[in-house]
């Protein structure tokens, strides 16, 4: 259980200096921007979950002014402190918004999800009484595992209802780490109609890839689980069965060059895609299949690949430029 699990929120109230009751209080501090703790009742899941909110500087002083919203999903075994106790969002954010509009920037929880709605459903009961927990069940488990409604629809609607946002798909845009990166570009993919830009650093973009290692072309694909089981050199665990579903038909549903692929043929328009790894990343080869992959479907994206590993001193070094460039999206439509 890493510190940032063992803490959470709780942490991020007492690094504020903050000691009242856990909520919707602001942690207010001078000129800067405003973080809030907040939860809400997910139909999607069936559960309640938090989520952290950034409000730029600008956000007390503009009243009647509408912001872009960026979505920022945490990796796997993280949640959403992890975005300010690790990344240091809210001083980068600072840095960046602080004598501008900037946007709003929403941190929700995922627990181990991939973010996206999984195949198989196995419930409350079944996740509880899983002794490698790596947190308490109530905060962890939920009835239905649609995580992706959850960001798509139930979160992004609750972010409407309670922000002066820009409600609508060219004001909205993914940022996500690791299993965050992964989801992050699934959502924008399958939810095209609700996210305009997304960034992925680091993550597992090409689930299917085999190799060659280091990436050539042509990729290789896995064709069954066998293979992929075969490649990775152990079995697939039973949640991970749960998620992706029982054959490879299930996963490409949440393959990120299928799904570029199914919106170039029903000739839908692309989110803007960023994709950012480093060389001593062990996805890699995957990040430049994916590169590889979108260029050949004429796909306008962003390909960074600079030094660095799956790491948070990685992330964090280049978080500001992921906002500016999401800033820079967002901002064109308006």
């Amino acid at each position: 259980m890493s510190p940032a699990r063992l803490a959470g929120p709780a942490l991020l109230l007492a690094l504020a200096g903050y000691s009242g009751p856990l909520g919707a209080q602001p942690l207010r501090r001078p000129e800067l921007g405003t973080l809030q703790v907040r939860s809400f009742f997910s139909p999607a899941l069936g559960a309640r979950k938090r989520y952290l909110v950034y409000l730029p500087p600008s956000y007390p002083r503009r009243r009647g002014t509408r912001y872009p919203v960026a979505y920022l999903l945490h990796g796997r075994t993280g949640n959403e402190a992890d975005w300010v106790v690790r990344g240091d969002l809210d001083v980068v954010a600072d840095s960046l918004f602080g004598r501008e509009q900037g946007m709003i920037l929403v941190m929700p929880d995922g627990d181990n999800s991939f973010w996206v709605n999984w195949t198989e459903s196995p419930g409350y009961a079944t996740c509880a009484a899983d002794s490698l927990l790596t947190e308490a069940a109530p905060s962890f488990c939920v009835p239905h595992e649609r995580y992706g409604d959850y960001v798509a629809r139930d979160l992004v609607a609750e972010i409407d209802a309670r922000f002066p946002t820009l409600a609508d798909r060219s004001h909205r845009g993914l940022i996500g780490v690791s299993m965050g990166g992964t989801g992050a570009l699934t959502l924008a993919l399958t939810y095209p109609e609700v996210f305009a830009a997304v960034t992925a650093l680091s993550s597992v973009a090409s689930p299917f890839y085999l190799g060659p290692r280091p990436y050539q072309p042509p990729a290789r694909q896995a064709t069954s689980l066998e293979e992929i089981e075969q490649d990775m050199g152990r079995k697939l665990t039973p949640v991970t069965r749960a998620r992706w579903g029982a054959d490879t038909s299930g996963w490409w549903q949440h393959d990120p060059e299928r799904a570029a692929r199914r919106l170039r043929s029903a000739g839908a328009a692309l989110p803007a895609i960023r994709l950012d790894v480093g060389r001593r990343d062990p996805y890699l080869d995957q990040n430049r299949a994916l590169d590889a992959a979108l260029g050949r479907l004429a796909a306008a994206h962003q390909y960074l690949e600079r030094d660095g590993g799956h790491e948070w001193s990685y992330w964090r070094a280049h978080l500001g430029e992921t906002l500016d460039w999401t800033r820079r999206r967002l901002a064109r439509s308006r």
